[in-house]
């Protein structure tokens, strides 16, 4: 109190708020045109008003041992809107706030005069301090963020009981039905699963007989699957109808998400991400907003590269795991040197005109150019066969769908 006194009297376009419960003694009434008040709010507004104001305090009183259990919630509130906080110095505001850095803390009638006088004469400073306040709560204190630190404590008291072995899991994929011919999704989806079913964990594949499965058996589907994409370490099953209970269950595109949500007996529900899916829809389209609200079910995404997680984590504030590009380099490997290729120049073109997101037209549109100015360049397509290419304005090469 003593510390606001002396703001109000020596900084005259200084506004005192006050919000809910708190009696002022009669030394505030010279000062009644500056202080503002609002009744007891509910939490949802909270923030609304936190943002409006410069200067955040949190003042508890000393040798309390209430005081001292609070929690640091008023500067987690304030970080969140970018708004300084100066707080008493109590064990929790002590272990979030850097003084001077992210807040101040101060426990004298000194202290808090002198840090208060750092904030209202210095614009710059305010903005520095709620900048890294919000940095710092995004950062560290949020719920999304401790529930891995939680997580990870939980495994080391697990582990530390010695109780733990090597578990087998049970393990459920579903999927929709997997195309063979260029799917490499899909092929990244039955190596992993197959991986899994080699180390010793039951693993069960869900296909959905739809598209190009919908007039064949369960057999011959069963069949298919393991011709095209074996030999797997796992058990096709057909159908999303009868999931079984399982350890972990995986969705992999967007329409089996919500499958994968809407199974209850599953103790963890993971997202295995491998594009953008909404993107493969018109702009905010229904099937794209279908597609987009997937990412909003809870459903812990594990995405391939860090672009995706990156932008997962954007749109959802969720963190993914990631597994990183990798190359077979029995494979893919350099069977010839740079400097062993000549002075030709070769283009390879990945063609795709059925789908959209590939760039078809413009690659053509862009070769055609590239034809016209370098009449000896050699260019040569593949991905499809030439009845979907149509006519190109140019000679070319075609490998047809390639393995």
């Amino acid at each position: 109190a003593d510390a606001i006194l002396w703001v109000l009297e020596n900084y005259d376009y200084v506004v005192f708020l006050v919000v809910g419960y708190l009696d002022l003694d009669e030394r505030f009434l010279e000062y009644k045109n500056r202080i503002q008040r609002m009744p007891l709010q509910p939490w949802e507004k909270l923030p609304s008003i936190l943002r409006d104001v410069d200067i955040n305090i949190a003042p508890l009183e000393k040798n309390n041992r209430f005081t001292e259990s609070k929690s640091s919630i008023k500067y987690l509130e304030a970080g969140l809107v970018k708004v300084p906080t100066l707080a008493s110095k109590r064990d929790d505001y002590m272990r979030v706030i850097s003084n001077g850095i992210n807040g101040f803390f101060a426990d004298t009638f000194e202290e808090w005069k002198d840090r208060l006088r750092l904030l209202i004469e210095s614009e710059e400073l305010r903005r520095k301090l709620g900048q890294n306040a919000y940095y710092d709560v995004r950062t560290h204190h949020t719920t999304i963020v401790n529930a891995y630190k939680s997580e990870e404590t939980l495994k080391r008291l697990v582990l530390s009981t010695g109780h733990v072995g090597k578990k087998q899991l049970k393990i459920n994929w579903v999927l929709r039905a997997p195309i063979a011919a260029r799917g490499g999704g899909y092929r990244t989806i039955f190596k992993l699963a197959s991986y899994l079913g080699a180390q010793g964990h039951d693993v069960r594949i869900y296909v959905e007989a739809i598209a190009h499965l919908e007039k064949m058996s369960e057999k011959e589907i069963v069949e298919f699957v393991c011709e095209k994409f074996g030999p797997l370490q796992a058990k096709i099953f057909v159908g999303h109808d009868n999931i079984l209970p399982a350890d972990v269950t995986l969705a992999t595109n967007w329409p089996t998400a919500y499958v994968v949500a809407n199974h209850k007996f599953s103790v963890n529900k993971f997202y295995f991400v491998q594009d953008y899916e909404p993107e493969f829809y018109e702009l905010h389209g229904s099937l794209y907003l279908d597609a987009e609200k997937t990412y909003f079910l809870g459903l812990q995404a594990i995405t391939i590269g860090h672009y995706l997680s990156t932008r997962l984590e954007k749109l959802n504030e969720q963190i993914a795991e990631t597994i990183p590009f990798n190359v077979d380099t029995d494979i893919f490997n350099a069977v010839r040197l740079p400097e062993e290729r000549g002075n030709d120049v070769r283009v390879l073109f990945y063609a795709r005109p059925g789908v959209k997101r590939r760039g078809y037209d413009i690659g053509v549109e862009a070769l055609a150019i590239a034809k016209k100015q370098h009449p000896e360049l050699e260019i040569t397509f593949f991905g499809a066969d030439s009845k979907e290419l149509g006519n190109i304005p140019f000679d070319f090469n075609s490998l047809g769908i390639v393995s």
